[in-house]
């Protein structure tokens, strides 16, 4: 998308630059023709920096943007991690104490026999 607005802003220079040339300043095609040359030199300059200034704008705004949503989805991830160990421990908790009544029913119907 860049590149065919340079490829635009450059056409249209030259376009620009080819006007002047044939109808403004025919009487004095030397003089005229560096002063443009020179100008437009110098406008392609500024385009070119202030595309590349808008290019670099809008790349930090997007590395900014997938940070932001980088670090709430590794928040998300770290709370159902929380969650996941908080419930295995509660289950290994719970086998423990069926395990240990397992085994005092397991004495009690030997008791009885």
């Amino acid at each position: 998308m860049a590149e065919t607005d340079q490829s635009f802003v450059k056409n249209n220079l030259q376009s620009q630059k080819d006007f002047n040339q044939q109808t403004l300043f025919p009487h004095q095609p030397n003089r005229s023709q560096s002063f443009l040359d020179a100008h437009m030199e110098n406008q392609r300059h500024e385009i070119d920096q202030f595309i590349r200034l808008q290019r670099k704008q809008r790349m930090e705004m997007i590395l900014s943007k997938m940070e932001t949503k980088a670090l709430v989805l590794m928040t998300q991830k770290e709370e159902e991690m929380s969650k996941a160990l908080s419930k295995n421990m509660e289950l290994e908790d719970l086998l423990r104490k069926m395990e240990m009544e397992n085994q005092t029913w397991q004495r009690m119907a030997r008791e009885n026999e």
